[in-house]
């Protein structure tokens, strides 16, 4: 059996959910995107929902964080501290909880395209692990910074920055390629080819 990728079962979720809750450490504008009707009907139904980003990498897109701003039915915030590289997905129903946990970032590659590995579980609202898992999720978003505009527009230079860092990383590794020569042991395996 093929298996499913989790996009697929993200967007059931949603449609079929009280609330929600994402807890990714990146997430880009192609992401956004690949769930933008879903979340449009969910702000139209006024479901709530939270979702909790990270700085890690500066690699999260703050065209995807614009996006997601617009939406009245969104509280969005970025965590500043530490290196949170969580990947969960959050969904409360009338009496149980389901949470996607694994692998996937908010990506369009890591939603539909990669090999993930992710895993859906379910609990009562009363269980020891929704209680924990909320928990989690609460003390980390309360600790975490407000997504606004004007937090957008500091985001987005440190964001240019990075990126200008890793292209610049990513030409420097290409460089160093073509100046690899063999060495005295190399040139003899070589030559004996």
């Amino acid at each position: 059996q093929k298996p499913r990728k989790v996009l697929s079962t993200l967007i059931s979720e949603l449609k079929s959910c009280d609330d929600f809750r994402f807890y990714v450490a990146f997430v880009n504008q192609q992401g956004v995107v690949s769930l933008l009707q879903t979340l449009m009907e969910l702000e139209e139904n006024d479901v709530p929902g939270q979702v909790l980003v990270s700085n890690y990498l500066n690699f999260t897109d703050p065209v995807a964080l614009r996006k997601l701003l617009a939406f009245r039915n969104i509280e969005l915030r970025m965590m500043t501290e530490g290196d949170m590289h969580s990947k969960g997905y959050f969904f409360r129903k009338k009496s149980s909880e389901r949470y996607i946990i694994g692998s996937s970032n908010w990506t369009a590659s890591a939603l539909s395209k990669n090999t993930e590995l992710n895993v859906l579980i379910e609990a009562d609202t009363r269980s020891s692990l929704a209680e924990e898992i909320d928990q989690e999720f609460k003390y980390h978003f309360k600790a975490s910074e407000i997504v606004d505009e004007d937090f957008i527009r500091q985001y987005q230079i440190e964001f240019k920055e990075a990126e200008i860092k890793r292209r610049s990383e990513k030409r420097y590794e290409v460089e160093d390629l073509d100046e690899v020569e063999p060495n005295k042991m190399q040139n003899e395996a070589l030559s004996s080819l």
